[in-house]
């Protein structure tokens, strides 16, 4: 049983926005309201928080990992030991990436998923240089 709609949302927008919403409701072959109120039932609202706090803690992450590169330079070596702490760093930021794409983007999107790739493809790079195998 379809339900009566009888509450009405006013929006205020420029003719070109409005224009812009009318050509995207028709590609996804529905109305304007269906449209909109599809966007609000699967799209999250991205908090400014939750993402700079997470890049606080990548920045963290990368200067450990600078401070190991470092003493890697300097010794002219890096032992397993270290090779390991840093590829768990890398891992931990794999995971806060994507934590913050996640949080950006939906989970069948194309962007989402090429991004991830890449960040398993330079984790798998490190673990191969420090010897690990998967």
């Amino acid at each position: 049983m379809q339900k009566t709609k009888l509450s009405r949302v006013e929006v205020r927008m420029t003719p070109e926005e409005k224009e812009k919403l009318k050509r995207k409701a028709d590609e996804a072959h529905m109305t304007v309201s269906k449209y909109i109120i599809h966007l609000s039932q699967t799209k999250r609202v991205i908090l400014k928080d939750d993402i700079a706090k997470l890049t606080v803690e990548i920045s963290r992450i990368g200067r450990n990992i600078n401070d190991i590169a470092y003493i890697g330079n300097y010794q002219k070596f890096i032992n397993r030991t270290q090779l390991k702490v840093v590829s768990e760093y890398l891992s931990e930021v794999a995971e806060l990436q994507k934590k913050i794409l996640s949080a950006m983007f939906s989970d069948e999107d194309h962007t989402l998923i090429t991004l991830e790739k890449k960040i398993e493809r330079l984790t798998k790079s490190v673990d191969s240089i420090g010897g690990r195998k998967n």
